[in-house]
């Protein structure tokens, strides 16, 4: 089923008795997504989330890509607010994506109105591409929204999660496939776990103000990494000899963090050893 550019909008169905289906892309549409009220379902509003932990329960075996991006997915949904009559946190329901053979997963509200928790992502066991930037994500909820785990996705190539609300721990261990990572402008706090990252070319993590600690070593983590952004955090150590080997690594920002003079003296030192022992 592939609808992109097109007008249609209203909600989106339950894909009852379909089990072949292998793709939905219904890319720049007007989809708000939910369900139309239904007349008993334990007070629970049908437009409270934008899909349903049944939206494609028929075709959980089948279903390889799903591409839901326009301007106003998740509008009119989440948690209806009588006294100011609007919606907020707008979310998915939790085991909506338990679907073990799908690949790419595009969730995109340009008019950021996906403004709930972010949902897991446990029973994506194949996912190789994830898009859900600029959508609002934790928006409404004074925290944010946790960043979802990637521990398990031996297949995730590219993570785009960039400018919504995510906040806390950064994990990233044992993802032998991943080449690509854009976290920029959400209020994540510290690296946690960062290895076995031998295929990852870009980690882009800047503007994310409250974002303290150390960097990661990147020598041991991501040995072939080329772009390192982290501009405008708040990052005030450096472990000596964390991109000393990074024969590939073409630039790094650090521009607008809080190291003292000692760290960006070892930082300087650790660039010159780095271009010494593979000059170009």
């Amino acid at each position: 089923l592939s609808f992109p550019y097109s007008n249609i909008d209203g909600m989106i169905p339950k894909f009852t008795g379909n089990n072949v289906l292998r793709n939905l892309d219904l890319r720049s549409t007007n989809i708000e997504g939910g369900r139309p009220p239904m007349p008993s379902n334990n007070g629970i509003s049908g437009r409270r989330f934008v899909a349903w932990d049944d939206t494609f329960a028929d075709c959980v075996n089948t279903l390889v890509n799903l591409r839901l991006i326009g301007p106003y997915l998740g509008r009119n949904i989440g948690i209806y607010d009588s006294g100011t009559q609007t919606y907020t946190s707008a979310s998915f329901q939790g085991s909506t994506f338990n679907l073990p053979f799908l690949e790419r997963l595009d969730i995109i509200s340009f008019g950021e109105y996906l403004r709930g928790e972010f949902f897991s992502i446990s029973g994506l066991t194949s996912l190789r591409f994830l898009n859900s930037y600029s959508s609002g994500w934790g928006k409404d909820l004074s925290d944010g929204t946790p960043l979802p785990s990637f521990q398990g996705k031996n297949s995730l190539q590219e993570v785009r999660l960039y400018n919504n609300n995510f906040s806390g721990e950064i994990n990233l261990k044992n993802l032998p496939s991943l080449t690509k990572i854009i976290l920029r402008q959400n209020n994540l706090s510290t690296f946690g776990d960062y290895e076995g990252l031998n295929n990852l070319i870009l980690l882009s993590v800047s503007n994310n103000p409250n974002l303290t600690g150390s960097l990661p070593n990147f020598s041991t983590g991501s040995p072939n990494i080329r772009t390192i952004s982290l501009n405008g955090c708040n990052l005030n150590s450096y472990i000596q000899g964390s991109i000393t080997d990074l024969v590939k690594m073409r630039s790094i920002d650090l521009a607008n963090n809080s190291f003292n003079t000692s760290s960006i003296d070892t930082i300087l030192n650790d660039c010159l050893v780095n271009y010494s022992n593979s000059p170009r």
